[in-house]
């Protein structure tokens, strides 16, 4: 429950950085595979953002993308930052526990 809420410890536990400033606006998203990194703009970027969790989805909609895009023309604020990047783990950790339901411990030395 206290994952979903945003409030468990482990999601201040993370790889996902914010390291480039600038003006923390929000113009096109993207997102590289090969170096894992969310742009919003053409210099600022979410980095360690892993492929499943770019991709995942809640009701249809691409939950890291769809938070971006709805700020589009707008500045993050440090809250916004923070908050993505406790979504994106979130999320990390979700995955993680819907492979052990699904497959059991098996499915963790998959993952």
């Amino acid at each position: 429950m206290e994952l979903h809420l945003l409030k468990h410890p482990s999601l201040s536990e993370t790889k996902i950085g914010f390291s480039v400033s600038g003006s923390n606006k929000v113009e096109k998203v993207s997102y590289d595979e090969e170096t894992r990194r969310v742009y919003f703009n053409k210099e600022q970027y979410f980095k360690g953002i892993p492929k499943d969790v770019w991709v995942y989805q809640i009701g249809g909609y691409q939950v890291m993308a769809k938070y971006l895009k709805d700020r589009k023309k707008r500045e993050l604020c440090l809250e916004e930052i923070d908050h993505y990047m406790r979504v994106a783990k979130a999320i990390e950790r979700t995955i993680e526990v819907q492979v052990v339901v699904v497959f059991g411990n098996v499915g963790v030395a998959m993952a």
